[in-house]
């Protein structure tokens, strides 16, 4: 996965149930989307609050910076919702969320697993 995202020339979109700062042959997942918004990829991630309810703040705040677009599923705080809240509507979370913008074709869409973080080889 990371090979494909390192190979991405215009948007890197994921989507997550669990999210965190994995590390693949040393490189940290941060550090690569961080790399790609410096090249001018758009990074747009999808990832549910529940699940990643132990990622630190700090992580996500970094790439927040950077340009990341971040989309919140089901907050655990549904005050903190974008638009409407109604658990189980994954439909209207992922229209609110830039990564389905029209755009050009995807690089190379990825599926499989509901995570990536330690927490999920467990």
């Amino acid at each position: 996965m990371f090979a494909a995202m390192h190979a991405a020339k215009t948007r890197i979109d994921l989507e997550y149930y669990i999210f965190e700062d994995v590390e693949s042959e040393g490189e940290h997942l941060s550090d690569l989307l961080l790399e790609k918004r410096r090249d001018g990829v758009a990074v747009d991630i999808i990832y549910d609050s529940y699940g990643s309810i132990d990622t630190p703040a700090s992580f996500i705040d970094r790439m927040k910076e950077a340009g990341v677009v971040f989309l919140e599923f089901h907050p655990v705080n549904p005050l903190k919702a974008q638009g409407s809240y109604a658990p189980n509507e994954r439909g209207a979370a992922r229209r609110r969320c830039p990564a389905d913008a029209p755009s050009e074709k995807r690089f190379r869409p990825l599926s499989g697993g509901r995570a990536i973080g330690l927490r999920s080889a467990s």
